[in-house]
């Protein structure tokens, strides 16, 4: 599994028995592009995104589906700007029309004048330069490539207690209940001057080293031998 999160989950439902035979692989990412910003500012990144605000910025990146909690999320998003308002939000991989057209059914308004979309992304580490945080409201993950993107590019992680995202936490993230107050809380707390003023970057395993792993386990389980256990 890629989680220890993610042997739980097939445990509990008797897919696999986490007593024997198993082990952890964590997601690569690319690391040659998600790293902490060198040569790009914060201002650089919004400019080729055609991101217009000045103030903190809100990242969240996903699709619509179930288990994201976007009625979660567009609370979030109105609760945020409410009572920070310097803030702005940029959303990476859902359609202006889509979510405005989600918040009405809930009976919902969104402040798209504060509100940057971005439904496509080729580079997507402009959107994480670009950002001071990420948001993730999910009721169910596996091991979201979103998080150990931000993390390896030096944004705190302001999240639901999904999948594995709480096993590799750095100082600055945050785990908060499913409630725009908790965001609200835990955000006031990152976009402090002390915090808001560096980024720390964790170290995380890339694409290559991912697949390394896997021909190791695989190699093993063709050769008989015992199960490795997994690196970084």
């Amino acid at each position: 599994a890629n989680s220890q999160s993610g042997i739980d989950g097939y445990s509990k439902l008797r897919l696999i028995n986490s007593a024997t035979g198993t082990c952890i692989i964590p997601n690569g990412i690319n690391t040659n592009e998600f790293q902490a910003a060198s040569n790009y500012s914060i201002q650089t990144a919004r400019t080729e995104l055609g991101v217009a605000h000045h103030g903190p910025l809100a990242l969240y990146v996903g699709r619509i589906a179930v288990e994201k909690d976007i009625p979660l999320l567009l609370r979030v998003i109105d609760a945020t700007l409410a009572v920070r308002p310097e803030l702005g939000w940029l959303v990476v991989g859902i359609e202006r029309e889509k979510l405005v057209s989600l918040a009405a059914a809930l009976g919902m308004g969104v402040r798209s004048d504060r509100i940057s979309f971005v439904p496509r992304l080729l580079q997507m580490s402009l959107a994480y330069h670009s950002s001071n945080l990420l948001c993730l409201t999910s009721s169910h993950e596996g091991s979201p490539n979103c998080v150990l993107e931000a993390r390896a590019c030096g944004i705190p992680v302001i999240s639901t207690n999904c999948g594995d995202v709480s096993e590799c936490m750095l100082p600055n993230d945050h785990i908060v209940a499913a409630d725009p107050e908790s965001f609200i809380f835990a955000l006031n707390k990152v976009l402090s001057p002390a915090i808001s003023a560096r980024r720390e970057s964790a170290q995380v395993l890339s694409i290559a080293g991912s697949a390394t792993q896997w021909l190791t386990v695989l190699r093993s389980v063709v050769h008989g031998g015992a199960l490795p256990p997994a690196t970084d």
